[in-house]
């Protein structure tokens, strides 16, 4: 658990509280000091409500795609779309990525990568 501790007027405190949200962090006002004083502790719960959102979200899609998973589709798609459109296996989805897919083989250092160079992304320092 995080605490941090905000030495402001009134207005300021009462903003900073405003904006924090309740279920992640708790607000408290300390005023056993001349100046008051606003503790926030952060809950550190952000996490799990991110993966239950994400979760759900995801029950809601394979729901939505589960019409198209058949024989059928996969014979009018082809294999490799077929999985990453239908099955989401490149995007995390249940399955996983086919041992014989480009993405499973690593390059050796020699080789050369597709594309020119000025057409791949730059770090920038």
């Amino acid at each position: 658990m995080e605490i941090w501790k905000f030495q402001a007027a009134a207005p300021r405190r009462q903003h900073l509280e405003s904006r924090l949200p309740r279920e992640f962090f708790r607000c408290q006002t300390d005023q056993s000091q001349a100046t008051y004083r606003l503790t926030v502790k952060k809950l550190c719960n952000e996490f799990p409500e991110d993966m239950k959102q994400y979760n759900q979200k995801l029950r809601l899609f394979q729901n939505e795609v589960r019409p198209f998973q058949g024989k059928y589709v996969e014979a009018l798609l082809g294999e490799v779309r077929y999985r990453k459109l239908v099955l989401n296996n490149l995007a995390g989805g249940e399955g996983t990525i086919p041992r014989d897919h480009p993405r499973q083989k690593k390059r050796k250092a020699e080789e050369e990568l597709d594309g020119s160079s000025a057409s791949r992304p730059k770090i920038i320092e």
